[in-house]
């Protein structure tokens, strides 16, 4: 691209000067006014649309380069603007127009703009610089064409003569052109060291402009006239390097933001398909443990199971031993009321809690159906808070609750009486801890029973997991029947699938 704007531009100059005596004379004063109005009016308006540009996209761009050329190609639009009005042949400027006064904004310009550049090439987006805001910018740029202005229009005499009618060029608007091309080789070099080391795209425009500028500056230290072919030559260079500026900022502060957002959106998608093929990763390994959990229960389940039937088995050769019948029945509940956990937890969807409620009201099924009880002689009422317990916590209840039922069906309603068992759970009063009770309306105990002291294996499961076990407190008492209470803390256990 470079090469090719070298080339292309670099014809037109020798051109030029080998048909100079040909094309020496002035282009008419009309005709040369409209063109030049037209190309100076085209760099004003993109002076202005890259202000436009870096100026409203530098709240999303955050590109300080972009802002700090923009807000500068403001002030070089104004100084455009204004070597314009005081161009030969316009209405006045406030005074006199002249050749000298146009090319004294127009050195101006120039020189703001190639200093502009060489600056720039040192401010990255990334370094937080804290003088570089829009209000000193624009400040600044504000007070640096007031001052430029006034100096022109009003005080000519203390400034150095750029142009002298019938002469042509002074020697200070000679050096000015020359010391601004060098400005402009020293923004080359800057740049060039820039893409090396960043590879921004919009550096290629910067630098196809300065060699554009530099040809330009070039023609226009050698005219005699300010309406000789130079002059045109001058400003096609001048367009074609505004045009390349314009494309420079608005790739830098409308199309690299968007083509980030883009590429940022691209890499979104990938992560977004990265997780969700990881979740799905994780999803399939889960449902393989649940998988595996449930057939753990359900095994669990059987092989209790098992257990109690070879225990039941056994005792069957055993038929006249009471004893041994007594034993392996309460045995034989007791494996029950694990089991029915193992049952429940495999048919829910929660792998490691199930629910209190249900769970009593079935347990109390099964050891009613154990004593083949008439129906209707035994009747649960439940007051049981709709919560869901861990496996843990659950299997020291239903083994509690199986002894207490048990003893209730067995000694509690003799005969033909009927009886009621009532069974609460709820949360006590300090909220940390869960108030277990148990009652019925049955004979009860003799005053003077002691249930601390006894020796029988129920009522030492009954104290070892209450107290033992789930850390709780065990109450026992013979009023108006059997009433039992065991308070225990919530937080005994936490879930471990």
């Amino acid at each position: 691209m470079l090469v090719g704007v070298l080339i292309l531009s670099s014809i037109p100059f020798p051109i030029i000067v080998q048909l100079h005596e040909s094309l020496s004379s002035e282009i008419d004063h009309s005709s040369y006014l409209l063109f030049h109005n037209i190309t100076e009016f085209f760099s004003i308006v993109v002076s202005l649309s890259i202000f436009g540009v870096c100026w409203f996209t530098y709240e999303r761009s955050k590109d300080d380069h972009a802002l700090f050329l923009g807000t500068s190609f403001l002030a070089i639009g104004v100084l455009d603007f204004m070597h314009t009005l005081a161009y030969s042949g316009m209405s006045d400027l406030v005074t006199p127009n002249s050749a000298n006064k146009s090319t004294q904004f127009w050195i101006a310009a120039r020189f703001f703009n190639a200093s502009v550049f060489l600056v720039s090439a040192f401010i990255y987006s990334k370094k937080s610089l804290p003088w570089l805001t829009k209000s000193n910018l624009l400040l600044f740029c504000i007070c640096f064409t007031g001052t430029i202005f006034v100096a022109i229009i009003f005080f000519p005499s203390y400034l150095p003569a750029t142009f002298v009618e019938g002469v042509g060029l002074t020697q200070f608007k000679k050096v000015s052109e020359y010391v601004i091309i060098l400005i402009l080789c020293l923004s080359m070099i800057a740049y060039w060291r820039r893409w090396i080391l960043t590879r921004e795209s919009e550096i290629l425009y910067y630098l196809a402009a300065f060699i554009l500028c530099i040809f330009g500056e070039s023609v226009l230290s050698v005219y005699h006239s300010v309406f000789d072919e130079y002059n045109v030559l001058g400003h096609i260079y001048k367009v074609l390097a505004f045009y390349l500026i314009y494309k420079g900022t608005f790739v830098a502060s409308v199309i690299r933001p968007y083509d980030q957002v883009a590429e940022a959106n691209v890499k979104l998608q990938e992560k977004i398909l990265e997780h969700e093929l990881a979740e799905e990763k994780i999803l399939q390994s889960l449902r393989e443990k649940e998988t595996l959990i449930r057939e753990l229960y359900h095994r669990t389940k059987n092989t209790l199971q098992i257990v109690r039937s070879m225990i039941v088995l056994q005792a069957a050769d055993y038929p006249t031993n009471e004893d041994l019948q007594l034993v392996v029945k309460k045995t034989e509940d007791r494996i029950q009321a694990i089991s029915l956990v193992h049952q429940m937890l495999y048919a829910t969807q929660d792998l490691s809690r199930i629910s209190v409620n249900e769970y009593i009201n079935q347990l109390f099924s099964l050891v009613v159906d154990s004593f083949a009880l008439p129906k209707g002689k035994v009747t649960l009422k439940t007051e049981i808070e709709d919560r869901f317990f861990l496996i843990d916590t659950i299997i020291p209840i239903g083994l509690i609750l199986n002894e207490l039922i048990t003893n209730s069906l067995k000694y509690a309603f003799p005969g033909d009486r009927n009886g009621i068992i009532h069974i609460s759970l709820a949360k006590g009063d300090s909220l940390q801890n869960f108030l277990l009770r148990y009652s019925d309306n049955g004979i009860g105990f003799p005053d003077d029973f002691d249930f601390r002291n006894q020796y029988t294996l129920g009522l030492k499961l009954i104290y070892g997991i209450g107290e033992l076990q789930m850390q709780g407190r065990v109450v026992i008492n013979n009023d108006k029947g059997f009433n039992f209470l065991l308070e225990f803390p919530d937080n005994l256990y936490k879930a471990r699938v």
